[in-house]
């Protein structure tokens, strides 16, 4: 086995042994005998050079100038996410804890942009999720308004257990932001735990 494959290996296995998750924008770490998890933002340059090299010469074979290429959606969101993404969702999250309280929400206890520390949640099964608490959304938010952020509201992983209640842990984005703002109080009334099992 070479070196580099050993490490591959020895981090693998640290991470499930931890519960590490690596999401798009963000490096999830549970900090069990705290009841916390930090949330490390990830900055991926080999994914922007990529994505730079390939976009340019996209731009270079259809004869369109680099500033109309950087303004379509793909690219942008692409540069997005391997830089400054972490940073923002992490922030966003700890100001809408301390503007808007914790109803419906993990509350995150403190960020800087670069990690953030939020309140440790149990899993949720997803197969259960999809089955129940998936479709009570759709009783109280329109579907035109679960649509623009279907990533958030429809992946069991980004909700968990919190004192017996379903509670969001991942509500980064400005657009779930906006439909907590209007319906958080009125999902959590509905007390959907009752419809879920924790995942063992």
């Amino acid at each position: 086995m070479t070196k580099t494959a050993f490490f591959d290996t020895f981090f693998s296995s640290l991470e499930v042994w931890m519960q590490i998750h690596k999401g798009t924008t963000r490096i999830v770490i549970p900090i069990l005998w705290l009841g916390i998890v930090i949330k490390i933002a990830r900055v991926r340059p080999k994914l922007f050079w990529n994505t730079f090299k390939q976009d340019l010469a996209w731009s270079k074979d259809t004869q369109k100038t680099f500033a109309h290429m950087l303004r379509h959606e793909r690219a942008f969101h692409v540069y997005s996410n391997s830089t400054i993404a972490g940073f923002v969702s992490n922030l966003l999250e700890w100001y809408f804890t301390i503007r808007y309280g914790s109803t419906f929400i993990a509350p995150t206890y403190f960020s800087c942009g670069l990690f953030s520390v939020m309140k440790q949640v149990e899993f949720v099964d997803m197969k259960t999720f999809q089955n129940n608490a998936r479709t009570r959304f759709l009783e109280i938010v329109p579907m035109d308004e679960l649509v623009k952020d279907a990533h958030h509201w429809g992946s069991s992983h980004n909700f968990g257990l919190l004192c017996g209640r379903l509670v969001m842990c991942d509500y980064g984005s400005k657009k779930t932001q906006i439909i907590l703002r209007k319906y958080g109080r009125q999902i959590d009334a509905k007390d959907l735990a009752k419809l879920l099992t924790p995942s063992r």
